[in-house]
């Protein structure tokens, strides 16, 4: 239990390096730097995988809504609702403000 809390007090950043070095010169180091350098790479890969998660999630709804924002959707539309107003059957221009 004692080990576990020290790894948590490590992993915060509460730590004195020289009583690991005093207890033993070359294991505490060793196991300190490896124990920082592995928890650092789970912790970053947890990072990278909830920013990857939600990138892909807004990417496809993005691809769903792909015309949502277009200009020229827009205008088409506008111009079939006044064809269909305004009785025109082919696709020439129809002048709305007569």
């Amino acid at each position: 239990m004692i080990v576990r809390f020290s790894q948590l007090r490590i992993l915060l950043g509460d730590f004195q390096f020289a009583e690991l070095q005093q207890a033993n010169c070359i294991l505490g180091p060793a196991y300190f730097i490896l124990y920082v350098f592995f928890i650092f790479f789970i912790l970053l890969n947890m990072f990278l995988a909830i920013i990857n998660d939600s990138y892909s999630e807004v990417k496809a709804e993005m691809s769903r809504h792909k015309h949502e924002f277009e200009m020229i959707h827009f205008f088409k539309k506008v111009k079939l609702s006044c064809m269909i107003l305004h009785g025109a059957s082919d696709w020439r221009c129809v002048n709305v403000f007569d």
